[in-house]
Parts: C-alpha cells; structure tokens; sequence
C-alpha cells in the first residue's frame, strides 16, 4: 500500500536547494562545464573561466588575439550558455 502523502525524493531535494540557494549555484557551476562546448577547445585553452559571481563571468584570457575574439562573440556567448544551463545566469561577461 502506497501512501498517498508521501513526497517524492527528488521533490524534496529541489524544494531543499532552492530554498538554500544551492540550485543557483549549481547552475552557475554548469556554466563552467558548457564553457569549452560553447567556445570550442583551443579557444577554451587560452581564455578560462575563473569565477561567475551575480551573473558575470569572470573570463581570464592568456592571449590578447582570444580576447578580442570572444569579445566579438560575447552576446552569442552569453546566449548559448544560457540556453545550454535552461535558464538566465550569465548576464555579462567581463575578459581579462
């Protein structure tokens, strides 16, 4: 007999992180993940992700050539990104 009252696991655990705060986090963490999928390899190599805080993308890049170049890309970047974690976390990208 199942009982009617009962929550399911992954329920709780959502309403636990998003009470937390913790479900922002996570998403802000999967940033980090998609960056080499959205940018590529090489350019992955020479401009990394260092920290995203309150929806800017701290973005350190080795090379002045790939900076220019993903700043020329830098709405697509922010769009895609987005679109890949399923919701707005990235709002700005700062290159350094």
């Amino acid at each position: 007999m199942e009982n009617e009252s009962a929550i399911p696991l992954a329920e709780i655990l959502q309403r636990l992180a998003a009470k937390t705060g913790l479900d922002k986090k996570l998403q802000e963490s999967s940033v980090l993940e998609y960056w080499k999928e959205i940018v590529g390899e090489t350019a992955a190599k020479s401009c990394i992700v260092q920290r995203i805080e309150h929806g800017k993308l701290h973005v350190h890049c080795t090379s002045s050539v790939w900076r220019t170049e993903l700043q020329l890309r830098k709405e697509d970047i922010i769009r895609r990104l987005n679109e890949r974690v399923g919701t707005e976390v990235v709002r700005e990208i700062i290159f350094k």
